[in-house]
């Protein structure tokens, strides 16, 4: 697996040792997130949502009707069309992308 790298604190992180949005993320945190990597995905999300806060409204939201523009970096999704509470997932974004919801006709990046 390969090592999280250039992290930065984003706008819904629970950031730490007064770290403001757009700073690095300490390699202790770093660390801490890689442990979990072979554990369960509760394992993992416990280990997120210390650092992550999930409750809040995200950055975006997606919708048929709207899609965003993200750039390169590490995103936490949450699937609010279910009605099952846990459906978060994280993904990477290797470049530029645009994310479109999973009901419009092209779903996905």
């Amino acid at each position: 697996m390969a090592k999280l790298s250039n992290i930065k604190w984003g706008k819904n992180s629970n950031s730490r040792e007064g770290a403001n949005v757009g700073s690095k993320v300490s390699e202790d945190v770093l660390n801490q997130l890689a442990a979990v990597a072979g554990k369960s995905d509760e394992d993992k999300l416990a280990v997120i949502e210390q650092y992550a806060n999930l409750s809040e409204n995200g950055m975006d939201t997606v919708s048929e009707s709207k899609p965003i523009q993200v750039a390169a970096g590490y995103y936490l999704f949450k699937d609010t069309t279910t009605g099952i509470s846990g459906n978060t997932y994280i993904a990477e974004v290797v470049g530029n992308v645009l994310i479109k919801a999973k009901n419009s006709p092209c779903p996905g990046f």
